[in-house]
């Protein structure tokens, strides 16, 4: 009797064992994020996150701010899917991780057609913001016709100094390096533009041409794409 006792005693101690040794694992387990980066624009792209646990939950930060579970996938990636991914895992503690990801963009290159949106040019706008201007200096572009108009607001201290491609962004408060919010008026109506979307800045011979390409600009049920090609006096 008293080994039935002690094989039984051993065998709770074992099960013990091996269940702190479990949970040793889980909490000092690191969460892995993985992807096909680097791709072109208009090739698959793919973020995922290695799950070690069903019992956790998983949240990835995309670079425009939307979140997604345990993986991001599109079939079309462009410049706005480039950046910074992290993954949160809860359960009983938080855990991180984080992955550059690259989306290398051609180049835009577009002719207007005859009903463009935009037929005659503003000029450039250097803008401050409130209290912020300091940490928030940008430039704006406004462009008007008879009956509608559109601005490009920039972020980047840098606008004047190279060539860049920008993703644009519908998040007017919270514009990021390298984005650039956009929205056209258009017969009394405000038309905000996609996210994720580029526009090519060159600077030449003291000017800037701003190219955009099939940019789709909506407000509810109203979307339009326009191709804009514009040159500024520096």
């Amino acid at each position: 009797m008293r080994y039935l006792y002690f094989l039984f005693a051993t065998f709770l101690l074992l099960t013990s064992c091996e269940k702190l040794k479990k949970d040793d694992d889980d909490e000092g387990r690191r969460i892995i994020i993985k992807s096909n980066s680097p791709v072109k624009a208009g090739e698959k792209l793919k973020v995922w996150v290695e799950v070690t646990n069903p019992d956790w939950n998983y949240e990835l930060l995309h670079p425009l701010g939307t979140t997604h579970g345990t993986s991001y996938t599109t079939d079309s990636a462009n410049i706005g899917d480039d950046g910074v991914y992290i993954v949160t895992a809860s359960g009983q503690s938080e855990k991180k991780d984080s992955i550059l990801v690259k989306v290398d963009n051609p180049p835009i290159s577009c002719t207007p057609p005859n009903n463009a949106v935009m037929y005659s040019s503003g000029n450039i706008k250097h803008f401050t913001s409130g209290s912020r201007e300091i940490t928030e200096r940008g430039y704006e572009i406004w462009v008007f016709s008879d009956t509608e108009w559109m601005m490009f607001r920039f972020k980047s201290d840098d606008i004047l100094d190279e060539t860049s491609t920008y993703a644009s962004t519908s998040n007017r408060s919270n514009i990021k390096e390298n984005q650039v919010y956009c929205y056209l008026i258009k017969y009394g109506a405000t038309h905000v533009n996609d996210p994720g979307q580029p526009v090519l800045v060159e600077i030449e011979d003291e000017r800037m041409i701003l190219t955009v390409c099939d940019f789709l600009v909506q407000y509810d049920t109203f979307s339009e794409r326009i191709d804009v090609k514009l040159t500024f006096s520096l």
